[in-house]
């Protein structure tokens, strides 16, 4: 393994999952060994459910992640003043399949409004790694001044924008585009207008536009979350 990228979300909601994999698909299409990885998950799962980032690697690529380490256990080793061991057992968790790989992509956790450790955690885990952090943040505003705060904020868990790990951003949920050719106006338009885009240490790596249908839920999660079943 020669290379990790850590995915981490700006704030909740900014679609994370969908960028983390979007990202996997993108290197492998290319024709990079890329590996995947999830070292702490955050749903609540049944026993015979998979985290979903896992479980749609698994089903449609050739690599096979490894398992996710349970939120409550990693909440314990915190709680228990026991960082340095659950670090340990993240940087084994994504190591385990280096040989396998030249660029790994670890999905980071999502924070939270009522938790900050997951944002400490995040970047605990990105240190362990020796990895490059790209911010994921949903785009609610394209205002260049709000952008920037915005990422600013973001990046100083991670050392700050200038930080040479902090590699750029991925714009997520981009609103009022719908074409190719306008998303790269508004690239243009974010690169020349942003500050924090005016360096070589920050990138604008991607725009992904608001798509209305992909985050609306299917009956079958529906019924999954209520737990109900069919009857004939």
């Amino acid at each position: 393994m020669k290379h990790v990228y850590f995915l981490a979300a700006s704030s909740a909601g900014s679609g994370l999952t969908s960028v983390a994999l979007g990202v996997f698909r993108a290197l492998d299409r290319r024709g990079i060994r890329v590996g995947f990885a999830k070292p702490i998950g955050q749903e609540i799962l049944g026993q015979e459910e998979q985290d979903a980032s896992i479980s749609l690697i698994r089903c449609t690529t050739g690599f096979e992640p490894a398992d996710p380490l349970p939120l409550e256990e990693a909440e314990t080793y915190v709680r228990e003043n026991n960082v340095d061991d659950l670090l340990e057992l993240v940087v084994e968790r994504v190591s385990s399949q280096a040989d396998e790989v030249d660029v790994m992509v670890v999905e980071g956790l999502l924070p939270t409004k009522d938790q900050t450790f997951q944002t400490q955690i995040n970047a605990a885990m990105a240190q362990a790694l020796g990895a490059d952090v790209i911010l994921v943040n949903s785009m609610s505003s394209v205002e260049p001044a709000a952008l920037s705060d915005d990422l600013e904020t973001a990046a100083a868990i991670y050392g700050g924008w200038t930080h040479p790990r902090v590699f750029g951003c991925i714009l997520n949920k981009v609103r009022g585009t719908s074409t190719h050719e306008e998303l790269l106006l508004l690239a243009e338009k974010l690169e020349r207008e942003c500050e924090i885009f005016q360096g070589d240490s920050f990138h604008l790596l991607g725009c992904v536009p608001w798509n209305f249908d992909l985050p609306s839920h299917r009956v079958s999660d529906v019924a999954r979350h209520l737990n109900a079943h069919a009857k004939c």
